[in-house]
């Protein structure tokens, strides 16, 4: 195993065994912790490959092609090099490039949505817009990494937006290092966890929704609004899976399922209540297919007419929103189910809201709740009504005088009662005789000793005090 050694003056050194079985040490000069930590890495692997006869591995080839005369002559006389170490030969097949590599590895992700393929198709651009398809995956740096960082950030991508992008750019360099093809995952120091952001957030009140439905043209849309603002359901991936034999008008109840979270063990399929701002909605369609068909199949989606191959449902929820002359609000159909989860917050306990939205009290305090306008005429309202409650209590005759006096007496009453134990407990403690303590001399004795003849012991069977004599031991 390749060590580094930390020499004075930030000189470096890489410690290892050579196909001898002895220890080697070459010097490497000045540089920092990461590339002296590259190169113990490589070394590590010429050393593997010289001593058990393997082949060098692809990368570390690439490596040794980069590097520089002096340092290919000191790992050359070691013996860890087969041959002379600048005749290494590298193949134009031997490099990875990033285009070719990213594309590999999204054709073999065939365990994730068709959502996050595209996601995945999108970072795949800005990399190639930024390093290009045919960068070798070495020449990437974590300079590099931050360079493309900034990058999206100075073309207008939002703060969370880069962050994702990050995100799927770990994978993919994590992936690399896993096929032993990088020795180190360039992206890792990238931020990627996404902030929740306050202006993004907003809260719909109810008022504003319905005004919004109203100019909704057909019953359809009317039902996508209020199944995302009234029944907190994900839009378009949890609406558009709903069928109607998931929707029980007797029992009150809707199973939804849920396509985002259907991979992960137990998840798919919640149960929501039919609250009673979503029933007309969903009566007044389920009229229109009954007049039509004559029996509503169950396997029918419940949102039929308009659905969109795409998914894409903004487009037309903004023109009704422009209809209605309502000011927008930033995410469209997620604030709508963030406002539901908000309102049910003030009804039910939390781990209730969450099993029927379907997410966890962590994301929803992070990302869904929200404090409302309505929270702070709550709060001035209550004030002033406790305020009220105790003008009139004060003001009222006699009540005051006759609650303090009451007061008093039973505040009499308890200290009389506690006197009286108090003198029932002193018959109990006849055995103890009150110590007279009394200033202690200075003197040369030890004080455990005057302290000892100082004190009046009681005499008890069980604790005899010692002869006068025998005390005179305690002396210095």
């Amino acid at each position: 195993m390749a060590n580094i050694v930390n020499r004075p003056n930030g000189i470096k050194a890489v410690q290892f065994l050579d196909t001898r079985g002895s220890r080697r040490t070459v010097t490497l000069g000045v540089m920092d912790d990461v590339t002296a930590a590259d190169i113990a890495f490589q070394v590590d692997r010429l050393s593997a490959a010289a001593n058990n006869g393997t082949p060098i591995p692809t990368i570390t080839k690439v490596w040794l092609a980069d590097l520089p005369p002096k340092f290919l002559n000191k790992f050359a006389a070691t013996g860890i090099i087969p041959g002379v170490a600048p005749e290494v030969e590298l193949r134009p097949q031997d490099v990875v490039c990033l285009g070719t590599f990213f594309d590999q590895w999204q054709k073999n992700r065939s365990d994730v949505k068709k959502t996050s393929q595209l996601v995945y198709g999108r970072c795949r651009n800005w990399l190639a817009q930024f390093f290009g398809d045919k960068r070798p995956l070495n020449e990437i740096t974590r300079g590099c990494a931050m360079d493309w960082r900034r990058f999206m950030l100075r073309k207008g991508l939002a703060e969370n937006t880069v962050r994702k992008m990050a995100s799927v750019a770990k994978q993919v360099f994590g992936y690399a290092v896993d096929k032993k093809i990088l020795a180190d995952n360039v992206f890792a120091k990238l931020p990627s966890a996404v902030q929740a952001s306050d202006d993004r957030t907003h809260f719909v009140s109810q008022e504003t929704i319905l005004a919004v439905i109203e100019h909704a043209s057909r019953a359809e849309w009317k039902l996508i609004i209020a199944l995302a603002r009234f029944g907190g359901l994900r839009t378009p991936s949890e609406t558009l899976a709903l069928k109607w034999g998931d929707v029980d008008f007797d029992k009150g109840k809707i199973a939804v399922r849920e396509p985002k979270v259907e991979h992960h063990h137990g998840r798919g399929r919640r149960m929501i209540p039919l609250f009673p701002e979503l029933r007309p909605f969903l009566q007044a369609v389920y009229k229109e297919v009954a007049a039509d068909l004559g029996k509503v199949p169950p396997t029918r989606y419940v949102i039929h007419e308009c659905r969109i191959s795409s998914g894409n449902l903004a487009t037309e929820f903004r023109r009704i929103i422009s209809r209605a002359a309502v000011t927008g609000w930033p995410k469209l159909f997620q604030n709508l189910r963030m406002s539901r989860q908000t309102e049910l917050e003030n009804q039910f306990p939390t781990h209730v809201v969450c099993k029927w939205l379907g997410n966890s009290p962590q994301v929803a305090q992070k990302h869904y709740l929200k404090v409302t306008e309505e929270h702070f005429e709550q709060a001035m309202t209550t004030r002033a009504a406790n305020g009220a409650a105790n003008s009139v209590k004060t003001c009222h005759d006699g009540g005051t005088t006759e609650t303090s006096a009451a007061k008093d007496e039973e505040s009499g009453a308890a200290n009389a009662l506690q006197n009286s134990v108090e003198t029932g407990c002193e018959a109990l403690q006849g055995s103890v005789q009150p110590i007279d303590v009394k200033p202690l001399p200075a003197t040369k004795n030890s004080f455990l000793q005057v302290y000892a003849e100082s004190c009046q012991w009681t005499i008890l069977d069980s604790n005899q005090r010692p002869p006068r004599c025998q005390r005179g031991a305690l002396t210095n």
